[in-house]
């Protein structure tokens, strides 16, 4: 019984490690005072929009992850409405994913963005390439962004849609900046 009892839970801790949407269990938008800076920053919680686990194009699992996050920063303590929002993709693999194509296309709602290339910082550590791909988004394409039902993406050669459950956090992120109005 106590054989079955572990496989059980150790079966159910991998598959929630492995899923998809909202890493830790806060949805709510964070902030942190720099001091030195004398600036807020204000981010959402990482959304986990490709899981290791999958099967590549040559039907070998990867270990490719993808989050993200965005944020924005004002001056001093106060809370102030931004005229950008930044989306920071995390990307961790065991090869380089965007090093040759870090463009970005979404389609919101049926409405096509084009980003391009996008700002792209890499790094290797222990047999793991970590990369980062910065961009940002005007205030009223964020709050499009928020408000959506269906959110496609094409980052580099991923495909990856955006689910309600994996929105919430920017939906959060758009009402903490309306409460800012």
């Amino acid at each position: 019984m106590e054989k079955i009892l572990l496989i059980t839970f150790t079966c159910l801790f991998l598959f929630s490690c492995a899923s998809t949407g909202v890493i830790g269990n806060s949805t709510e938008v964070q902030s942190e005072y720099d001091r030195f800076d004398n600036k807020t920053k204000y981010e959402t919680p990482e959304v986990r929009l490709l899981r290791p686990g999958l099967f590549d194009e040559f039907m070998d699992i990867t270990n490719h992850r993808v989050d993200l996050k965005s944020s924005y920063r004002c001056d001093g303590e106060e809370r102030c409405i931004p005229n950008q929002v930044i989306f920071s993709f995390s990307s961790q693999s065991n090869n380089w994913q965007y090093l040759y194509n870090s463009s970005l296309d979404m389609i919101i709602n049926g409405n096509r963005h084009d980003y391009g290339e996008i700002e792209r910082v890499g790094l290797v550590g222990t047999g793991t390439v970590y990369e980062t791909l910065l961009f940002m988004m005007d205030l009223e394409t964020f709050y499009e962004f928020s408000e959506a039902e269906n959110i496609e993406l094409r980052l580099g050669g991923d495909e990856l849609t955006l689910t309600p459950k994996e929105l919430i956090v920017f939906k959060n992120m758009a009402n903490f900046i309306k409460e800012s109005e």
